[in-house]
């Protein structure tokens, strides 16, 4: 009592304008624990009727209703883009052929004994020095990446900052799988999809969820990409991707995820299925559960 909390926005789970959608949990007994229950229209009063109701009043109503629910839609799907989308026009080959050296980077991390050497970062400790501890209260992986400063226009900075946010989340394998296997079937070729997971992910996180690593892991993933980017010059300012700061920066970002900052604590899920107005799992045009 007497407290405010404020979140961002995309952290807010899409309201569905339905009154078999019930958002809040009903507790009875009064512990603070999660709990499945039943729809809003039982325990929502009756709507008070209108004096002047009609068949134009309704369906206005109706129209405003939905214009609500769509604006929230807008507003969480342009911030999703805005967090992790790039325009693809504007993407050249040397944009593509640095995050593939950037997949091959992260992979590399899972090798033993690759410790990733770098002028800039603190030396690493060796993967049996890391343990993989978690933390009851997160980070947030896209600010961490958000504090690694970059100038504007250098050439390297949105393969640097895809293959960061790879490097951050691992997808979940079957699912994957299995929306490309759809995309396939409906004609387009590898290269299209990954080019559209790589810059238009929309798509792909709609429907496959993705998991921050433990820290031994995440450790060297991360670190791989700064090894990589850190030292690549600009063409044209002649000025490499990372200055002093954004070095600290790294190294800070690094020692935080040793501390289990932003790694996902084991068996907790953090996903929930979105919903249509009858109450049922949306799917996307493919019939996978969003």
């Amino acid at each position: 009592e007497g407290c405010t909390i404020v979140v961002p926005v995309h952290m807010l789970k899409e309201h569905v304008a339905s009154d078999d959608v019930r958002s809040t949990p009903t507790n009875t007994s009064h512990i603070s624990v999660p709990s499945i229950t039943s729809p809003a229209r039982v325990h929502a009063p009756p709507p008070a009727q209108s004096s002047a109701t009609s068949e134009d009043n309704g369906n206005n109503h109706e129209e405003e209703g939905s214009d609500e629910g769509n604006t929230v839609e807008v507003v969480v799907q342009s911030l999703a883009e805005d967090l992790f989308s790039v325009n693809s026009e504007a993407v050249t080959r040397h944009d593509i052929e640095l995050i593939r050296a950037a997949a091959e980077q992260i992979r590399s991390a899972a090798i033993p004994g690759n410790l990733f050497p770098c002028e800039g970062l603190t030396p690493s400790p060796s993967p049996a020095e890391i343990a993989d501890i978690y933390s009851c209260v997160l980070g947030d992986a896209f600010h961490a990446m958000k504090r690694l400063i970059t100038p504007m226009h250098h050439e390297a900075k949105k393969a640097f900052f895809l293959a960061l946010r790879d490097a951050f989340f691992v997808w979940n394998k079957e699912k994957l799988e299995e929306l490309m296997e759809y995309m396939r079937a409906d004609g387009l070729s590898q290269e299209e999809i990954d080019k559209n997971m790589l810059f238009s992910p929309t798509l792909f996180t709609n429907c496959v969820d993705r998991r921050i690593p433990p820290p031994r892991l995440l450790y060297f993933r991360v670190r791989a990409v700064f090894v990589l980017f850190g030292k690549m010059v600009d063409s044209e300012s002649k000025k490499p991707l990372f200055n002093k700061k954004t070095w600290k920066s790294a190294n800070n970002v690094l020692n935080e995820i040793l501390s289990g900052y932003y790694s996902d604590p084991p068996g907790v899920q953090w996903y929930t299925k979105r919903l249509k107005k009858d109450g049922s799992v949306a799917t996307n045009k493919y019939g996978m559960e969003l």
